[in-house]
C-alpha cells in the first residue's frame, strides 16, 4: 500500500513469494493468511488484484499499479 509517483509512502511491507512478511512499517495493517494467499495468487494470475481489489487487515484497497512479480501499489478505499 503506498501513494504513487511523487507523493510520499504512507505504509509499506515486503512480502516474499512464500507469503511471509519480511519487513513492514509499524503502521502497515496485520495481513491475514487469506489475504496473503490472494497476494501470492497475483504472481500466478496477474491482474487478479486489479480486478478484485486488495484486502489488507480486512480493509479494501484499490490497486493502482502492478509490476508483475515485483511491486503492487494500492490506495485505501
Amino acid at each position: 500500500m503506498s501513494s504513487y509517483e511523487d507523493k510520499a509512502y504512507q505504509a509499506a511491507a515486503i512480502i516474499g513469494q512464500d507469503g511471509k512478511v519480511w519487513a513492514q512499517t509499524s503502521n502497515f495493517p496485520q495481513v491475514k493468511v487469506e489475504e496473503r494467499i490472494e497476494i501470492m495468487r497475483e504472481f500466478d494470475e496477474p491482474g487478479t488484484l486489479t480486478t478484485m481489489g486488495l484486502y489488507l487487515g480486512g480493509t479494501k484497497y484499490v490497486v493502482i499499479g502492478v509490476e508483475p512479480g515485483d511491486v503492487t501499489r494500492a490506495w485505501k478505499v
